[in-house]
């Protein structure tokens, strides 16, 4: 559980379903809190349709990035916050390649999430035993459309945030309109500030040939 006294349980929708519907290829069982970050991590870095980097740590995302390349987000996602990326957890839309494993560089994870491991990949994560490797396959595509809390007496249920709706026609209200790069940045806010929790602030800037957050803040 969250603490060493408090038992936990993990139950899936599918019978024989491995965490999130993954399968664990390396490291020791993920915790309560690992399956927590991951999930965070893995809604965030689902909604962007090119390469995208997320790093997670206590249910709130350190840094986030759509790039070009997988390796060059991987690097601005831990470039938004080094300090509160360590001890996080990664999480990749594209298959986890040798240069995306030395963008981390020695940043310790306690996770990484990604579609795929390619063989030289697993080779470097190899040297890393406390990194846990998690692997999402087919449950790349889709995912769970509601949450659901536990309330006393009962529980509450919503639909999940996807951030930037499609279709959704923004509207200038400021006296200057904003520029394409201005434009192209805040669409990119849009969709990375979902796991920011309550009253939700993120700053957005260009980064290695796309997109980066360089300060996140929630409460």
């Amino acid at each position: 559980g969250e603490n060493p006294h408090q038992a936990a349980r993990l139950y899936a929708e599918v019978a024989g379903a491995g965490p999130l519907g993954g399968r664990l290829l390396q490291g020791k069982e993920l915790s309560y809190n690992n399956i927590l970050d991951l999930d965070a991590a893995w809604r965030t870095v689902t909604a962007f349709e090119g390469p995208a980097a997320v790093v997670v740590k206590h249910l709130s995302p350190c840094g986030i990035s759509a790039a070009p390349s997988l390796a060059a987000a991987v690097e601005a996602a831990i470039a938004g916050d080094p300090i509160s990326a360590y001890g996080g957890v990664l999480a990749v839309n594209r298959p986890m390649e040798e240069d995306a494993v030395r963008a981390l560089g020695k940043l310790f994870v306690e996770c990484v999430a990604a579609p795929a491991f390619g063989e030289e990949a697993r080779a470097l994560l190899a040297g890393r035993r406390n990194a846990r490797l998690l692997e999402m396959g087919e449950a790349s595509a889709g995912g769970t459309e509601r949450e659901l809390r536990s309330v006393r007496g009962g529980f509450l249920v919503q639909d999940i945030d996807r951030g930037d709706p499609r279709g959704t026609e923004w509207r200038v209200v400021s006296k200057r309109e904003p520029s394409q790069a201005e434009w192209a940045a805040l669409r990119f806010a849009w969709r990375a500030i979902p796991t920011v929790k309550s009253n939700a602030i993120l700053l957005a800037a260009p980064s290695g040939g796309g997109f980066a957050t360089v300060g996140i803040g929630s409460g």
